[in-house]
């Protein structure tokens, strides 16, 4: 019987976290006895001020920002910044989460009405900003962006305008990172794939494990022939943290089975989807009541207009 491999190496392509003492990667770190390794494999070109001008693009003409990745916020506020911009206080903010909202207090003073706090997901940002479809958005993005976002935006008929502010390209890191040591390899965006592939032209993943978050990533790694073992996020988890902590805890408990794990995965979005649906109809069913007893009471009031009017 093969030998399963163990969990104990993971390469996580981002950097360190400014405080990792405090975070999670700290704490799924000790609860597993894990060895993390932070490096980022890719590296962000600005796009020139000049460049973007060449767009015809109006700052000040749009009433609310959305950011989904610090890359965004930094090179949004750059470029106000390099063009002399004066932003009005009554801009919105738009946050995929509560950390791209508390980074971005580096440049804006955070306020509750201005700022609006996604949940980690593309459904729980669509969520806040179908709620403000008068506002005229901007979303500043990579170059090369495939974000599931800007599908969801179109189809949610939103006012938005796509500003290109910067290129992400792969990093070089093969002289620095023994990628074949890692027993996990988990990547955070299409060009953190390039990456990998490029880096090590003669890679092959055997039984390595990818995890990914985003739909945009889960193709790429598909795409270039590698197996996605923890497409995040899960049914139960939109953190890669805590994906990564109840994946880790299914693969001891079923050993290593990769299949008995997706298959737990297929029942919680059929838990979850039928859930939803519950949900939905439950809300038509309410909304039909209300109808009804709306129509009796004013069915009533008509009635007793009618007797008052007799009366007289």
């Amino acid at each position: 019987m093969q030998q399963v491999r163990a969990i104990k190496n993971i390469l996580i392509s981002q950097p360190v976290p400014s405080d990792y003492e405090k975070s999670p990667y700290k704490e799924l770190a000790d609860k597993f006895n894990l060895n993390i390794t932070f490096k980022k494999v890719i590296k962000i070109e600005r796009i020139p001020v000049a460049e973007f001008k060449k767009s015809n693009i109006d700052i000040l003409a749009h009433t609310a920002v959305i950011f989904n990745s610090r890359h965004a916020a930094d090179n949004y506020f750059r470029v106000v910044n390099e063009l002399n911009i004066k932003l009005p206080i009554d801009i919105k903010y738009f946050c995929i989460s509560d950390s791209i909202a508390y980074y971005a207090q580096k440049y804006v003073t955070f306020r509750k009405r201005k700022f609006f706090l996604g949940d980690q997901t593309t459904e729980g940002l669509m969520n806040l900003i179908r709620k403000h479809k008068r506002e005229n958005f901007l979303f500043p993005l990579s170059e090369e962006s495939t974000s599931d976002l800007l599908v969801a935006l179109e189809k949610s008929n939103i006012t938005f305008t796509k500003a290109i502010l910067y290129r992400t390209i792969p990093d070089t890191i093969s002289k620095e990172i023994d990628i074949e040591k890692y027993d996990m390899i988990v990547l955070f965006s299409p060009v953190g794939v390039q990456s990998i592939i490029s880096n090590y032209p003669q890679y092959e993943q055997k039984d390595q494990l990818i995890a990914a978050f985003g739909k945009t990533v889960w193709n790429a790694v598909k795409e270039n022939g590698l197996n996605l073992s923890l497409p995040v996020p899960t049914p139960t988890s939109n953190s890669m943290t805590s994906a990564l902590s109840e994946f880790i805890t299914d693969y001891q408990r079923f050993g290593g089975d990769l299949t008995a794990i997706e298959e737990k995965f297929r029942k919680q979005r059929e838990k979850k989807n039928k859930e939803a649906i519950t949900a939905i109809s439950q809300k038509a069913n309410d909304i039909s009541l209300k109808q009804k007893t709306d129509r009796i009471f004013a069915l009533k009031v008509i009635e007793e207009k009618k007797r008052n009017k007799k009366k007289r």
